[in-house]
């Protein structure tokens, strides 16, 4: 597939830039863009308000099934966390919000599972979304400067995730206790099933024994009481 991108500038009015020629928006009907054919597209902030034009517009964006990379830089998308869903994006391999007041991702971005980078820099995150689990390409996450108390735990099971960026957060437990360098140690099911296999196998020989110990108790007690009955009998008809 061609490379088709554009880059939507918000100010006081939306200039899109189609490959090298920038368009104001009164040159241009916005569907004339033609953003469903579009492989790449930037959002980016300018200046002032610019909330309206971002919500007349991020519909189409967030309908584009061909992208394979979407940048939003510096927009307020603080009133659009609801709406900010990415299940149409089934291509999408980079996804960059940054700087933009986001507060939580929306659930869908666990239908990203060609994803490979995503930077989530420089906004209001503390929490990701338990089906984060389910971009299993994912291989890079940026999520410094944020305000995570602890790094979530979901990413253990991303396998291919192999670097985390998280500076700049308030991580203090939980898996967090690492040194904040960029390698990052994926969960691996067969390691932990290898283990699960040899602390079951030593709970099960512990109880055998605790079983073979209760056992030789009961026929000891068993020998003892015949013993002594057999001795008593005989200091009776001694």
């Amino acid at each position: 597939m061609d490379d088709k991108t554009v880059t939507l500038r918000f100010g006081r009015k939306l200039i899109a830039e189609v490959g090298r020629q920038a368009v104001k928006d009164e040159e241009f009907e916005f569907p004339d863009l033609q953003l469903e054919t579009m492989t790449r597209v930037t959002m980016e902030g300018l200046d002032g308000d610019n909330s309206a034009l971002i919500g007349s517009v991020l519909p189409s964006v967030l309908g584009c099934r061909h992208l394979v990379q979407l940048d939003i830089v510096d927009c307020n998308m603080s009133p659009f966390t609801a709406t900010l869903q990415f299940s149409e994006l089934w291509q999408l391999q980079k996804l960059t919000i940054t700087q933009t007041g986001l507060t939580s991702l929306h659930p869908s971005i666990g239908s990203l599972s060609k994803l490979q980078g995503m930077d989530l820099s420089h906004n209001a995150l503390s929490c990701l979304p338990h089906t984060i689990q389910y971009c299993s390409n994912l291989e890079v996450l940026d999520i410094r400067h944020n305000v995570f108390p602890s790094l979530p735990g979901v990413l253990l099971r991303l396998s291919k995730l192999h670097t985390v960026k998280r500076s700049e957060n308030r991580l203090m437990t939980g898996i967090a206790q690492y040194q904040s360098g960029t390698k990052f140690q994926p969960f691996d099911s067969k390691a932990t099933q290898h283990w699960v296999l040899i602390l079951g196998g030593i709970l099960l020989l512990c109880m055998a024994f605790v079983v073979s110990w209760q056992t030789s108790k009961l026929t000891f007690m068993s020998v003892t009481t015949v013993v002594l009955q057999e001795a008593t009998q005989n200091m009776v008809y001694g």
